[in-house]
């Protein structure tokens, strides 16, 4: 378990030029026009999801196949409006953004009701607990960043934290680095952007192309680099060999 500590301060907030290192960029097949969440699994398998089918699809970008397998959460597949995926261990985590849980295995489904008292667009993994981010909150200034924790062994909302911003923001997905210590959220309006929320809780912000990143829905970190992918008609994946 992580001993990352969030304080709900804003520190330093700098917007640099869009990122560009050692970009590639691949089209998504009409399956994922809607795409709306990434994750990687345990063998290193890209994951995504669209927005309203509950089916996770199996990305080979590297190696330029597309979609190569196609996982329902269950049959009849189930409907919805899917906005984020999460891998711990042989579970898959999916959740839409009224805060129904998925929790699916081969052996399994299993459903869930949140309470994160927000829109929900966007989850990572978090050490062994899970952890979403709120597109929009009701009635609240959307100058800030809320995140919710997630207590699996209930599954509950166990905690919420708040992070200020000097700028409106509708996140559209979350990722935690492991590694450094850092979530990286993902948003796509009002300017399609990431926030990198270090250990020390000091953020910096961190500009995408406008014209390349139009609906930038996912995110998911791999071992030498990001992916953010993008729906659309086309829809389009990007990644990046150097972490921003």
């Amino acid at each position: 378990m992580t001993g990352f500590l969030l304080v709900a301060v804003l520190v330093g907030c700098v917007e640099p030029d869009p990122v560009e290192a050692d970009q590639r960029r691949w089209r998504l097949p009409n399956e994922l026009a809607e795409i709306s969440g990434l994750a990687v699994d345990a063998n290193g398998r890209l994951l995504a999801h669209d927005d309203e089918r509950g089916v996770i699809r199996t990305i080979d970008a590297l190696g330029g196949d597309g979609v190569i397998a196609a996982l329902p959460l269950t049959d009849p597949v189930p409907r919805g409006d899917f906005e984020g995926i999460a891998v711990l261990g042989e579970h898959i985590y999916v959740i839409t953004s009224d805060g129904e849980l998925f929790d699916w295995t081969p052996e399994r489904l299993e459903r869930t009701d949140l309470d994160a008292g927000c829109e929900v667009e966007g989850l990572t993994d978090y050490g062994d607990r899970l952890v979403g981010v709120c597109k929009q909150i009701p009635k609240v200034d959307e100058r800030r960043i809320r995140m919710f924790f997630v207590d699996l062994a209930g599954p509950s909302v166990e905690e919420l934290r708040e992070i200020p911003m000097n700028f409106k923001i509708r996140p559209s997905g979350i990722e935690w680095d492991e590694a450094n210590l850092r979530f990286y959220v993902l948003a796509a309006k009002p300017q399609p952007r990431v926030v990198v929320i270090e250990e020390d809780a000091s953020v910096r912000v961190v500009a995408l192309d406008g014209k390349q990143h139009r609906q930038p829905e996912g995110i998911a970190l791999v071992d030498d680099g990001w992916f953010v992918a993008d729906e659309g008609k086309p829809a389009m994946l990007t990644f990046w060999g150097v972490l921003p």
